[in-house]
């Protein structure tokens, strides 16, 4: 004869409760899986930052966008608008600079100077044709500064994870040397060189339509100062990389106009 469930309340308690507890532990799996793929970015704003409708990424908080022109002062007690230092925009090594589009910026204190760490990127349209191009020229320009004509400088291949459809491979220059930086020291703005380090990333995926560059450049006296390394900033970063769709008409006269070479064009 079969048996009702109605005639036995505890085993439906416990039926009902078993049916509670599989979706408790479903939700908090689930939590717990989107906990530890955030947590990495714990230390970049949650906000992606737009580089003139060519790509978005996530940056480190309080970056904010380096104008090209600036209001400085005047020495009489005035202001006056003229171009920002170029040291701010892109590395003092880099006169040319790759599909150049924006820096962003983030001033700190060490010892009563002021200092920035940056992050420059650019946009080459262009398949990977372009990639061995702008290596060469990056290196040609690395080679000829003083600073590192001496070093053995390679580009390393680094592969990451993206979570916003970004590439996944990427090509890496790192350099360390006196670099100049514009700074405030007592209330007065001074062009210093001083020991850092540059990160130049460089995007390579095989079906990618356009190079990203970033670039990373800071004193080694801020190294300490953005938490993680910016070795490994750069690979978060670069995680989050993705890149806008083009609107059929843009794309059409994209191939039309053909591919610019590095440093044409957008080049600061």
């Amino acid at each position: 004869m079969p048996v009702s469930i109605r005639s036995w309340p505890w085993l439906a308690a416990m039926l009902l409760a078993g049916c509670s507890a599989s979706r408790y532990e479903a939700d908090y799996t689930k939590r717990v899986e989107t906990y530890e793929a955030e947590a990495p970015f714990a230390f970049l704003q949650r906000n992606p930052e737009l580089v003139e409708g060519a790509a978005s990424l996530r940056l480190p908080p309080d970056f904010a966008v380096v104008p090209k022109r600036e209001q400085r002062d005047d020495g009489a007690g005035g202001f006056v608008e003229a171009a920002t230092d170029p040291s701010r925009l892109r590395p003092p090594f880099l006169n040319q600079f790759p599909g150049y589009k924006e820096t962003f910026e983030r001033r700190l204190t060490v010892d009563n100077a002021e200092y920035p760490v940056s992050v420059a990127i650019g946009v080459v349209p262009g398949d990977m044709k372009q990639v061995g191009a702008i290596e060469q020229e990056i290196l040609r320009q690395v080679g000829g500064n003083d600073a590192f004509k001496d070093g053995n400088h390679a580009w390393e291949s680094r592969d990451v994870l993206p979570i916003a459809g970004g590439p996944a491979a990427w090509r890496v220059l790192s350099l360390s040397g006196p670099q100049g930086f514009e700074g405030v020291v007592a209330t007065m703005v001074e062009f210093k060189t001083l020991p850092g380090r540059c990160d130049i990333w460089l995007s390579a995926d095989p079906e990618q339509d356009r190079a990203i560059i970033i670039v990373w450049r800071l004193p080694d006296s801020l190294a300490g100062s953005l938490g993680p390394p910016v070795s490994s900033l750069g690979q978060l970063v670069a995680r989050t990389v993705a890149i806008p769709l083009e609107e059929p008409e843009q794309a059409g006269a994209a191939e039309d106009a053909g591919d610019p070479p590095p440093g044409d064009g957008d080049g600061v």
